[in-house]
C-alpha cells in the first residue's frame, strides 16, 4: 500500500511539471513558423534578383543585336539606291531579298524584346518569381538563330551562283569579242590580197566566206549576251561575304542561346542555393562554348585577311578602284567580327561572374 502512494505522488509530479513544459514549447511555436516564412521570402527574392539580372542581360543583348541589324539594313539599302536606273532589276531584287530576311530577324528580335520587357515590369512589380519555363524558352531562341543563320547561308550559296554566272558571261563576251577582232584582221589581210590583185583566187574568196559567216555566227551570240559592267562582280562577293559574316554571328547566337538554356535552372530554378558541383559545371560549359565561339569568328577574320592579301592593286584605273573597294570591305567585315568577338567576351564574363556568386 506505501509503494502505491508513493507512485501516485511521483504520477501527480509528473503531470503537474508537464503543463509549464507544454506552455513554454508553446509560444515557440509561433517563432518557428515566422523564421520558416522568412527563410522562403529569402529565398524567393534572391531567385527575383536573379530572374532580373538574366532579364536585363538578355534585353541588353537583344538592343545589340537589333542595332547591329538596322545597321546592316541601312547599308544594305543604300547599296540599293546606288543601282542604275538602266540596269537590271536582279541585282536589285537580290538585295531586296536580303533586306526583307533582315526586316523579318528585326521584327522576331523586336518582339522578344517587348516580352522580355513585360516579363521584367512583371517581376519588377510584383517581387515574385515569374515561374517560366526558362530553359524552354532559352531553346527557342537557339533554334530561332540557327534558322536565320541557315536562311543567310543560302543568300551566300546564291550569291556566289550569280557572281560566277554573270562572271562566266563576261568572260563568254571577252572571248568572243577577242575571236570576232581575230577573224575580222584576218579577213581584212585577205580582202587586201584580193584588192591587190587583178583576179580573185577561188580559195581566198572562200576563206573570206567562211570568215564572214563565222563572224556573223560569232557577233550573233555575243548580241544575245547580256552587257554586265563588272563592278556588278564585286557587288555580289560583297553580299556574299556579308551574308556569311551575318550568319556565322547567328550561328554563335544560337550556340550561346542553347548553353544559356542549360544554366538557366541553375540561375533561376527551384533551389535558392545549387550545389557546388553543378555550378562548377555550368561554369566548365559556358567557357568551353564561348572559347570554341571565340575561336571560330577569329578564323573567320583569318580567312578574311587570306582573301584580302589575294587583291591585287593593279592592272587599269578601274580595277585598280575595284580592289581598292574590295581591300575595304574585308577591312570592315574584320573590324565588324572582331566587334563581334568582344560581345562574346563581355557575355562570357558576365555569366561567370554571374555563376560565381552562386558558389
Amino acid at each position: 500500500m506505501k509503494k502505491i502512494l508513493v507512485l501516485l505522488g511521483m504520477l501527480g509530479l509528473i503531470f503537474s511539471l508537464r503543463d509549464p513544459f507544454l506552455a513554454v514549447a508553446g509560444t515557440f511555436e509561433p517563432l518557428r513558423n515566422k523564421v520558416v516564412a522568412e527563410n522562403e521570402q529569402q529565398k524567393e527574392r534572391r531567385i527575383v534578383e536573379r530572374e532580373k539580372r538574366l532579364l536585363l542581360r538578355i534585353l541588353d543583348d537583344l538592343k545589340t543585336l537589333i542595332a547591329v541589324v538596322e545597321q546592316e539594313t541601312a547599308e544594305l539599302q543604300r547599296e540599293k539606291d546606288s543601282i542604275a536606273l538602266l540596269e537590271s532589276p536582279v541585282r536589285g531584287n537580290d538585295i531586296d531579298d536580303f533586306i526583307n530576311l533582315y526586316y523579318a530577324y528585326s521584327d522576331w528580335l523586336k518582339e522578344k524584346q517587348a516580352e522580355f520587357e513585360s516579363d521584367l515590369a512583371l517581376v519588377s512589380s510584383s517581387r515574385s518569381p515569374i515561374q517560366e519555363n526558362w530553359s524552354k524558352r532559352m531553346a527557342e531562341m537557339s533554334v530561332k538563330f540557327k534558322r536565320f543563320d541557315k536562311e543567310l547561308e543560302k543568300k551566300a550559296g546564291h550569291f556566289d551562283s550569280e557572281e560566277k554566272r554573270l562572271a562566266n558571261i563576261i568572260d563568254r563576251r571577252r572571248l568572243l569579242q577577242d575571236t570576232t577582232a581575230n577573224m575580222e584582221e584576218r579577213l581584212a589581210r585577205i580582202e587586201k590580197k584580193q584588192t591587190e590583185r587583178s583576179v580573185t583566187k577561188e580559195r581566198e574568196e572562200g576563206d573570206a566566206n567562211q570568215l564572214r559567216n563565222r563572224i556573223r555566227i560569232v557577233q550573233s551570240e555575243l548580241l544575245s549576251l547580256p552587257l554586265i559592267d563588272e563592278d556588278i562582280l564585286k557587288h555580289y562577293k560583297n553580299l556574299s561575304e556579308r551574308a556569311l559574316g551575318e550568319g556565322d554571328w547567328l550561328l554563335a547566337k544560337s550556340n550561346e542561346y542553347a548553353a544559356i538554356r542549360d544554366i538557366t535552372a541553375i540561375i533561376t530554378g527551384a533551389e535558392s542555393s545549387p550545389s557546388k558541383t553543378a555550378v562548377e559545371a555550368a561554369q566548365v560549359r559556358v567557357r568551353q562554348m564561348y572559347e570554341r565561339e571565340i575561336n571560330r569568328m577569329q578564323r573567320r577574320i583569318d580567312t578574311i585577311e587570306r582573301k584580302r592579301s589575294q587583291v591585287s592593286p593593279a592592272g587599269s584605273l578601274r580595277e585598280v578602284e575595284r580592289s581598292a573597294d574590295l581591300n575595304r570591305f574585308y577591312t570592315d567585315q574584320k573590324m565588324r567580327i572582331q566587334d563581334y568577338i568582344n560581345r562574346l567576351r563581355i557575355q562570357f564574363d558576365s555569366w561567370l561572374a554571374e555563376l560565381s556568386e552562386l558558389l
